[in-house]
């Protein structure tokens, strides 16, 4: 029925791998903590699992031959993912399915949904809708029309806002463009004109600003951005090296944005006008790039994941590293359990859990990418 606790997992050095579950395939895909401390993950093209965070054993698998999204749980447990254009939601304990919505089938979802307060689901599609979804029987309440393709997952903003990124996709259109849009009607707010695409989950502070990177596909340029609830802009930064800004940021108790960038750097922003304070470097080549959302620590450790294989331990205070973890392959973004275990999984077809020397998941305005370890979209 699931472990009620995960309380004994971190033991040992931080660092140490405590136990590693081998899947039948590539955790492209990020690991996700349901409400029982069950860890959920999707390796492409094969299942979806349920792990049991204590001993690192199966409890079931759902079985799927497309491409997923990272998992989503919602507060009644419900456990959400994507297929390319369809979205299963299933049963925690049993991974049975309960209903599944078929989108548009000229092209996939683009990343995972996001759930809102009522249970509402929010999912964005590379043919450009934005489907809102009743929880009940998984039918469509709303959807919303874009001019171009939605990349980006959704993210909830304090006030029930939804958020979501797009990019010219196809030549569908030459407006790279964040969106706002009204959950009660589906209803557009406002559109952020942005000078690239945005594929990641926008992070959303405390006071409603909207972080988020953008890649520029002629320049190759990577800009990240703070705009205000209002849609309009409050900051742009663009990092010394090239790159994208690919990943979700995370959002530190002090307000401090963190983020990656396909220049194999993780970059510490002020949040009042996006000075650079630190930039870590993950060794490597250029094409080994930090695409991990970090995963914020309540000591104040960052845990992020890098192309080159490795799990990162930096202070996020100065930048410096505390500690590495080595796996095979291309590291996707952590989740921290309630005694500070991090789950992490890799290309290498592994979910790990690693011990650390934090006690839980800070207590931050944006910790971790989804907001919270539960990757709803929103802060709980």
């Amino acid at each position: 029925s699931g472990s009620e606790s995960n309380g004994a997992v971190n033991q040992g050095s931080a660092g140490e791998v405590i136990w590693a579950f081998e899947t039948d395939g590539s955790l492209f895909s990020s690991a996700t903590l349901g409400l029982d401390g069950t860890i959920f993950i999707n390796p492409n093209k094969t299942h979806i699992y349920a792990v049991d965070s204590q001993t690192g054993e199966e409890k079931w698998k759902f079985e799927s031959t497309e491409d997923h999204s990272t998992p989503v749980v919602a507060s009644d447990g419900t456990v959400y993912v994507t297929s390319h254009h369809r979205l299963h939601a299933l049963n925690p304990e049993s991974g049975e399915e309960k209903w599944v919505f078929e989108g548009s089938t000229e092209t996939s979802f683009a990343r995972e949904p996001a759930v809102g307060s009522d249970g509402t689901i929010y999912v964005g599609s590379r043919a450009g809708f934005l489907y809102a979804i009743d929880p009940a029987e998984g039918t469509s309440k709303w959807v919303f029309e874009s001019s171009s393709s939605l990349r980006s997952g959704a993210s909830i903003g304090p006030d029930g806002t939804i958020y979501i990124g797009s990019d010219d996709e196809g030549g569908r259109s030459t407006n790279d463009s964040l969106y706002a849009i009204d959950p009660a009607s589906g209803e557009q707010k406002w559109a952020f004109s942005s000078s690239g695409s945005i594929y990641a989950n926008p992070a959303i502070a405390a006071d409603g600003t909207i972080y988020f990177g953008t890649y520029d596909n002629d320049t190759y340029d990577g800009r990240f951005y703070a705009v205000n609830p209002d849609g309009t802009k409050k900051w742009v930064v663009e990092p010394t090296h090239k790159g994208q800004i690919n990943p979700g940021a995370s959002i530190g108790e002090d307000g401090t944005i963190y983020a990656g960038g396909q220049d194999h750097h993780l970059y510490a922003f002020d949040p009042a006008n996006g000075d650079i304070k630190w930039a870590f470097k993950a060794p490597g080549s250029i094409t080994e790039t930090v695409r991990s959302t970090p995963a914020i620590g309540d000591d104040g450790t960052l845990y992020f994941g890098s192309g080159n294989g490795n799990l990162y331990a930096v202070n996020s205070a100065n930048g410096e590293e505390i500690w590495v973890m080595e796996t095979e392959h291309w590291v996707s973004s952590p989740v921290i359990g309630s005694d500070g275990t991090v789950y992490v999984g890799s290309r290498d077809g592994n979910l790990y859990a690693v011990a650390s020397a934090s006690g839980g998941l800070a207590d931050s305005p944006w910790p971790l990418l989804g907001g919270n370890a539960q990757r709803s979209g929103s802060k709980k």
